[in-house]
């Protein structure tokens, strides 16, 4: 598939109560989404934050938490924004609901192998890495909250040319469809999701089911200042935080990415 196609497919197939950009190439549609933002104004006045969908064929600086590389070879995986506003109350449960989403999408096409979210943000297939999101939240001046949610999933190409150490594609693990295909796919299934009233218990019973952690597992996680700690795995709490065992106290950790 070509960029001309992926792009006249997405444009064609779009809700067209909503706004959507499908670019060739961009420095990363998380910080085109963030800019919009920026530019909407900061008055208390100013209106809500349009609802628009930003989709790249190519990102030059993808990026995930901590502002680590995300690869994004052209063509080769699904490069999205959403930018909502959305009520302050669902915000925190954002990342669990859109996890959760995403997988459950993939899985409905019965992929090669489970694919599971690994805490705090990724999607895996054992122990390669399908994709990962990333979501910020942005409280403005007039009270509104605008949500920048971004998602990026391996698609196919080689997988040395893929983000992660490990990789793997939808198309590694027998996925059926293509680039453009998924992209409105996961789209649409992530926006019907946050057009929702979240149901709390359900959404981190949905999370927890998804889960690729069981109860015992030993975990090493890195922490935003660079410490490492390990410890066992106990579950989440109602917000996502991650609970550890560490040498027989429950540790609660809000951030940060597990070592490899």
């Amino acid at each position: 598939m070509e960029f001309r196609d992926f792009s006249q497919r997405l444009l064609a197939e779009r809700d067209p109560a909503l706004a959507m950009a499908v670019v060739a190439t961009v420095g990363s549609t998380h910080t085109l989404g963030r800019r919009l933002i920026d530019e909407a104004g900061e008055e208390p006045e100013s209106p809500p934050v349009a609802a628009v969908d930003l989709v790249a064929w190519e990102q030059t600086a993808g990026r995930g938490r901590d502002n680590r590389r995300w690869s994004s070879p052209p063509g080769c995986g699904i490069y999205l924004t959403l930018v909502r506003t959305l009520s302050r109350g669902s915000l925190q449960l954002l990342p669990l609901i859109v996890g959760a989403t995403l997988v459950d999408a993939i899985e409905s096409a019965s992929p090669r192998q489970p694919v599971r979210l690994a805490w705090p943000n990724d999607l895996v297939a054992g122990d390669v890495k399908l994709g990962g999101l990333l979501i910020d939240a942005v409280s403005r001046a007039n009270g509104d909250t605008a949500a920048v949610v971004s998602f990026g999933i391996n698609h196919s190409g080689p997988l040395e040319q893929l983000a992660a150490p490990r990789p793997t594609s939808l198309e590694a693990l027998a996925v059926e469809g293509d680039l453009a295909s998924w992209a409105l796919r996961l789209r649409d299934a992530v926006d019907a999701r946050l057009r929702s009233t979240p149901d709390a218990a359900q959404v981190l019973a949905d999370y927890r089911r998804l889960s690729a952690h069981r109860a015992g597992d030993r975990l090493s996680v890195r922490d935003g200042n660079g410490g490492r700690i390990e410890g066992t795995f106990l579950g989440v709490d109602a917000r996502g935080f991650l609970r550890l065992d560490v040498d027989g106290e429950e540790r609660l950790l809000s951030a940060g990415r597990l070592d490899a």
